[in-house]
């Protein structure tokens, strides 16, 4: 039997990963496809995005950094942990935050690998399937299906990279465990855009052959009839999550000084919204009006 074994996020639970449901009808030639929703946290089992025929989702509770941590003396035995403590030290980056994130890394991924394992069992797999592992982020999920690998005779790892899990500087407390040792697990890795493969290819030379761009999106409905501008002024619609690094100030900044009509859309929630208000409360002329729309779900429009 052919198998796919997605692991992601909480998908489809939640809100989380809206660029993996447009993914899904594409992943085509399997005889059974997994979801393996990783860390799904109470507020987001009421609500679960429908998936294409044939798919299994199974959920994966959420855990604490404190579980993972009570639980880092079973990785006593990992070899990598030890190599890794002796890299850090020697590029002087040892402290007592990246320990423990690594001890987490490891923590989790063994607990999270365990969980999967008995879920496939349960859905039939056995040693002699043809399984390729997905990993929807290029943090500890890899680590996890190097894990699950040892259980099957044919398998495949793929990995995609996006921000926080690629570019350590992004990430909490900028560090990334096991870089070296991600990218050697994984058969192929998927970069969103160029300038991260070239981040990839900089720090990690052994990705160049298995490190290619696959650049997110949406599905394409063609090119729409171009229709005249209309005298009500200026449409601007903007979609992204309310966070720093989107720098939606910028545009609030750009359109306070404008004396044209504006009509500003903005769909996607976040950290910041709050925050965001005030400042076009205060910055935004009346003839530029801003509406709030909240998350929308990708088949909404």
């Amino acid at each position: 039997m052919k198998r796919l074994v997605i692991l992601a996020n909480a998908f489809p639970w939640g809100n989380w990963e809206p660029f993996l449901a447009t993914e899904l009808e594409y992943l085509t030639g399997f005889d059974r496809v997994d979801i393996m929703s990783l860390s799904v946290r109470a507020d987001q089992r009421d609500k679960v995005r429908p998936l294409p025929a044939g798919m299994h989702a199974h959920a994966i509770p959420f855990r604490s950094r404190l579980f993972y941590l009570l639980g880092s003396f079973r990785v006593l035995g990992d070899a990598n942990l030890y190599r890794e403590l002796a890299d850090l030290a020697r590029r002087h980056r040892l402290s007592p935050a990246r320990v423990v994130t690594l001890f987490v890394f490891l923590s989790r991924a063994r607990h999270e690998s365990a969980q999967v394992a008995r879920l496939l069992r349960q859905a039939g797999a056995n040693p002699d399937d043809e399984v390729v592992f997905y990993s929807y982020r290029f943090a500890y999920q890899p680590y996890m299906a190097a894990r699950l690998r040892r259980r099957f005779r044919r398998s495949a790892s793929v990995a995609r990279a996006h921000r926080a899990d690629l570019y350590e500087e992004h990430s909490p407390r900028g560090y990334l465990p096991l870089r070296a040792q991600t990218v050697a697990d994984l058969d192929r890795i998927y970069l969103v855009a160029d300038h991260g493969l070239r981040y990839l290819l900089d720090r990690q030379p052994e990705a160049a052959g298995k490190a290619v761009v696959a650049r997110l999106g949406t599905t394409d409905h063609g090119i729409p009839a171009v229709v005249p501008p209309r005298r009500e002024g200026l449409r601007i619609v903007s979609c992204s999550t309310i966070v720093p690094v989107k720098r939606l100030d910028l545009l609030v900044e750009a359109l306070a000084g404008t004396d044209l009509p504006v009509r500003w859309d903005h769909f996607g929630e976040g950290e910041l919204r709050e925050r965001l208000q005030t400042l076009a409360d205060a910055e935004l002329p009346d003839n530029v009006k801003l509406t709030w729309r909240g998350f929308v779900r990708n088949a909404t429009w």
